[in-house]
This record gives structure tokens, C-alpha cells and sequence, in this order.
């Protein structure tokens, strides 16, 4: 069993998303977690949790929620390509699953500031650097017991770079991200533009203050460190955990 997890604010494009994997030979399960419930019925294999709390934590209680020994992670604007369940399965019978993360090739678009920005998978981006960039993944596919291994998200992220964390903290254990050539991911609307402009400045300092020695604040291209910079803090299933964001809650309760 593969399970999709999403942060979604527009579940009415669950059909979009569902029928894109019909055609993988994997049994899938797909769950949204935000703010906005559906008001229509869905297939028994597609859930939704209805809470108010920021998108990290959304997507750890997404994950507390699956049933299955993988976990792709994607945001509600995006597609893949034919049968990418299986060939990211596939490629996880050539690597050690509980130390590889499995990426897709990056085909995003988003516009920041008046600028269009095309995806790749590299550290600093579109950025110049004259350092060894690790690869980083544009979507999360990986075994349930890394999840756990590595406690999942840093209660610290608002919304994005959080994958980033997740992927340099495999790294630093001495894993590996893993890129499959047979998939692409791209963009089918605005969300992650929407999300950068909200939580991008603080998200973005963060991560980069964790992993580049002397991170100043915009200045990209530092060299990168194979260690992390700060304690992490990983989200706990409270009682309250679908009221009450941990950590910074930017617009969020």
C-alpha cells in the first residue's frame, strides 16, 4: 500500500489528483488534510481531515493518519506522469528503503515577486554556487520506517522546506535522494505560490540556516554542511493536535 498524502486548501480537485494514479498497478490510498472540507462523496481510498493548523503540521497528521509501508508526499497543484507509483516503487528494490528517498523530476513554476521560477532538483536552485550541491527531492517518496526514524517534520517549518530538512537530514545519516527519470512532476495551479508568499521568508531562512555555515539572510550560494545546525523538534499527537498549531504559527491558529 503507497499512501498520498496532501496539504490541500482546494479539495475539489481530488478527482484530478485520483484519477492521475488509477493507472499504477500499486494500491494507493490518497489523504488531504485542511481547512476546507468537501462537501461531496469520495471513494473509500480517499480521506480527508478537516483542520485549521499550518500546512507542516498538516502533513504530520497526514502521515500519523496512513496505512501504508510508503508515503508519497505532494501539494494539491501538482501532477505526475504515467504509472509513477510503481516506477518510484520500482527503484526502491535497487536501494536500502529505510535510508532512500525517492524524487521525481522537478517540472514546477512559480511566481515569487513578479518572477517566474523554474523547478529543479538541486540545493541552491536556479542560484549559482561554486560548491557540491546535494540533490533534494521535488516531491517525497519514501518508506514509512525512515518517517519514523527520523520523526517526521520540524514543528519549526510553517509550510515548505520542510522536505528539504527531511531529505538533508537522510542525507546526514548517511542516506541518499534518489532520482527517477521515468517521472516528472509539474504544476497544475498556484498553491505553492500562494504558500511562498506567506511562509517562504521565514521557511527559507530557516532551512538554509541549518544546512550553509554562516547563512546570512538572501545570500544563496554559501557552502553546505553535512550537519545540522540546530536541535530538531519534532511535532507530538496531542489532543489538540487538529486545533493548535505547535511551534510558529504564522496565520495559523
Amino acid at each position: 500500500m503507497i499512501s498520498i498524502v496532501i496539504t490541500s486548501i482546494r479539495p475539489d480537485r481530488w478527482q484530478l489528483i485520483y484519477n492521475s494514479f488509477l493507472n499504477n498497478k500499486s494500491e494507493f490510498e490518497i489523504i488531504f488534510v485542511g481547512p476546507n472540507a468537501p462537501s461531496y462523496c469520495m471513494p473509500e481510498n480517499v480521506k480527508y481531515i478537516c483542520t485549521n493548523v499550518k500546512p507542516s503540521q498538516c502533513i504530520y497528521i497526514a502521515v500519523s493518519a496512513a496505512t501504508g509501508d510508503y508515503i508519497l508526499q505532494i501539494s494539491d497543484d501538482v501532477s505526475h506522469t504515467e504509472n509513477s507509483l510503481d516506477h518510484m516503487l520500482g527503484m526502491m528494490d535497487y536501494c536500502d528503503p529505510k535510508l532512500t528517498v525517492v524524487s521525481p523530476i522537478n517540472k514546477i513554476t512559480w511566481e515569487l515577486e513578479g518572477k517566474l521560477t523554474h523547478g529543479n532538483n538541486k540545493f541552491w536552485g536556479g542560484n549559482p554556487c561554486r560548491f557540491n550541491q546535494p540533490l533534494l527531492p521535488s516531491c517525497l517518496f519514501f518508506n514509512r520506517q525512515l518517517w519514523d526514524d527520523l520523526q517526521g517534520v520540524d514543528r519549526n517549518f510553517l509550510g515548505l522546506m520542510w522536505d528539504l530538512d527531511f531529505a538533508m537530514r537522510v542525507y546526514e545519516r548517511g542516506g541518499n535522494v534518489v532520482m527517477c527519470h521515468k517521472v516528472t512532476v509539474s504544476d497544475v495551479g498556484t498553491a505553492a505560490s500562494n504558500l511562498m508568499r506567506i511562509t517562504g521568508a521565514h521557511d527559507q531562512n530557516l532551512f538554509y540556516s541549518l544546512w550553509v555555515k554562516d547563512y546570512v539572510t538572501h545570500q544563496y550560494g554559501g557552502p553546505i554542511l553535512c550537519s545540522r545546525q540546530a536541535k530538531f523538534e519534532p511535532f507530538e499527537m496531542t489532543d489538540d493536535v487538529l486545533t493548535v498549531s505547535q511551534g510558529p504559527k504564522g496565520k495559523w491558529v
